[in-house]
């Protein structure tokens, strides 16, 4: 965590540096954190991990959600404070409660009776191998500093998710890994979550990987307990062939958004593409190419979730987004290009 506004390097007189983690124990298995995702809010810090038993097969044993005041670390200009954590251990614990995404609150949500500050934090069903699709949407809600954490089922028939298949690329060998279903970020605005994740649709009759962009407003009932409902959900797709795959998000104070991903075809490279509409908008426009791809890279087909995009807080209209792609040929195996940009939309 930096320790002045513009950190000049990474020396300890510029930063405070936490090691967060290490083994837990969940229903009786000594597990290890996987895919660490961080999220904040206005006074709260949040960090989830995915846990898996040690030994040959690495099962999956569920989820761990930390908490703590971000006030704690916040004054660190003369010392480094210790961050105190809420460490939470959602139920089920089965592979549907998987990859719990924190949002980045950029501004703050309500609070209301019982409620400061929430945090809110967004899952798909991991879906189990009884499981190929799935309508359900699960959103958690932290609030006081991280002393309490809820949960909220939205059964959405109209929203439902696959799987989506593996990417080709120009060798014509589908073996590009898209990932699973799950939320792969959140941009909070006010009372609004902008999430975004992969998912199997229907182009010209043939299923290939697409991008849900979903607006849940939240708030809380009478009794205390958090609400969620659908403002908009849009799905959008490539051109026939052409999958769509690991989208990252931001959103800006008037509810713009940007929308980063990877896409190839059987006649393109990996590449990285985004798009951006308005908060209005019913639909997003055609994808601009970030950066394209040069060589078929691993044949393995893992691409990994490296998009991101996050809010400019200087001016906080603008976005920067990152993206990746293969190099050119002759450097396949050896290097991976990334893309930074500031986009306005």
């Amino acid at each position: 965590m930096s320790r002045t506004p513009t950190p000049t390097d990474f020396s300890s007189t510029n930063w405070c540096t936490y090691w967060l983690g290490g083994p837990q124990t969940i229903n009786g298995v000594r597990t290890f954190y996987d895919s660490p995702i961080l999220g904040v809010g206005a006074d709260t810090l949040v960090f989830t991990t995915n846990q898996y038993s040690f030994g040959a097969f690495n099962l999956f044993q569920g989820v761990i959600v930390n908490a703590g005041d971000k006030n704690q670390v916040e004054n660190n200009a003369a010392s480094c404070p210790w961050i105190g954590f809420y460490v939470y251990v959602p139920t089920p614990t089965d592979d549907t409660t998987f990859a719990l995404m924190p949002a980045q609150h950029y501004t703050s949500p309500s609070s209301f009776a019982g409620t400061t500050n929430p945090v809110y934090m967004v899952s798909t069903h991991g879906l189990k191998l009884t499981e190929s699709s799935s309508t359900i949407y699960r959103v958690w809600r932290i609030r006081n500093s991280g002393s309490s954490l809820e949960e909220l089922d939205l059964n959405l028939p109209l929203n439902s998710y696959s799987t989506p298949p593996k990417a080709p690329q120009s060798t014509g060998t589908n073996n590009l890994d898209e990932g699973g279903v799950d939320v792969k970020q959140i941009a909070g605005i006010g009372d609004s979550l902008w999430l975004t994740h992969g998912l199997t649709c229907g182009v010209s009759g043939t299923n290939q990987g697409c991008i849900r962009v979903m607006r849940l407003d939240v708030g809380q009932d009478p009794g205390g307990h958090v609400t969620a409902s659908v403002g908009q959900s849009l799905l959008f797709s490539g051109a026939p062939g052409t999958h769509y795959w690991m989208p990252a998000i931001a959103a800006n104070s008037i509810q713009s958004t940007v929308v980063v991903f990877l896409n190839s075809s059987a006649t393109t490279y990996l590449s990285s593409a985004f798009t951006t509409k308005s908060s209005t908008d019913t639909a997003y426009p055609a994808a601009t190419t970030l950066l394209a791809g040069g060589c078929t890279g691993n044949s393995a087909g893992r691409t990994g979730d490296y998009q991101g995009a996050q809010t400019d807080q200087n001016d906080g209209t603008s976005f920067w987004i990152a993206g990746e792609a293969t190099p050119a040929a002759g450097q396949c195996n050896s290097v991976w290009l990334t893309q930074i940009a500031n986009v306005t939309p």
